[in-house]
């Protein structure tokens, strides 16, 4: 396989060993089958890590790919999308090289962390095509129109400096500390309420495809839900007790 998945605590990590750090369709049937497996765990799954064990994060379709007809080209974008639709927070830890279906790939996840070496392009202009998997959505969503159409029309390269000015990324940090990283943040956002870290994802992601009123109502629908767990309880309950709270994810 080239897409594995292992566990550590409440945390899932999903490491890419690509061939030729490109995606063809088996990682990108992988992928499916983690994402799946993943929202089917809710219960015991808080956050997700995404990283490469390559020398560069991904690079982007194999030949496969990109010598298959435009109409069956359509279905490349579902592993990416599966990606997006996991409930718990997704956060990627990217270094060297940044492209093409690579940063589709990202763009996909929540929080996105680069090491300092990281280069970061959609080329796909160059060779006569556009992004196969959703950039043309993601990316401006991510880093405002003006930004992805200069990244998306020129196809040119730009920094881990750029990229975090940008918005294309949070933090930066030092390639041999990466994934440490990009784990601590994952402990973090699991050692709080999972299902109060799923609801806020929702709201933030449903509340970008709508109007602020909507957003506004969604988010209130959530926390009535929300304030019936009883991980809402014994957050109070701790907060009150000067003491860390221990949820039970329900």
């Amino acid at each position: 396989m080239s897409i594995n998945i292992t566990y550590e605590d409440h945390i899932a990590i999903i490491s890419l060993e690509l061939t030729e750090d490109c995606f063809d369709w088996e990682s990108l049937s992988e992928l499916i089958e983690h994402a799946s497996a993943i929202n089917m765990d809710v219960e015991n799954i808080y956050a997700v890590v995404i990283h490469s064990l390559n020398s560069s994060f991904a690079k982007g379709w194999s030949h496969e790919i990109l010598n298959m007809a435009p109409e069956d080209q359509i279905a490349v974008g579902s592993a990416f999308t599966a990606i997006a639709n996991i409930k718990q927070p997704v956060i990627v830890a990217m270094s060297g090289s940044i492209l093409s279906a690579g940063l589709e790939l990202a763009l996909s996840c929540d929080i996105r962390i680069a090491a300092t070496n990281s280069l970061f392009a959609f080329p796909e202009t160059k060779m006569g095509y556009v992004p196969l998997a959703g950039a043309t959505q993601r990316l401006p969503r991510a880093i405002g129109r003006s930004n992805a159409l200069r990244m998306l029309l020129t196809g040119e390269q730009i920094n881990a400096d750029e990229a975090l000015r940008i918005g294309l990324v949070s933090e930066l940090i030092d390639e041999e500390r990466l994934d440490l990283k990009a784990k601590e943040i994952a402990k973090i956002i699991a050692s709080r309420g999972p299902i109060a870290t799923r609801f806020a994802k929702e709201a933030i992601l449903r509340g970008s495809e709508i109007g602020l009123s909507e957003g506004l109502q969604t988010e209130l629908d959530l926390t009535v839900i929300l304030q019936t767990t009883e991980d809402r309880a014994e957050g109070v309950a701790a907060f009150m007790e000067k003491r860390d709270p221990v949820f039970k994810n329900r």
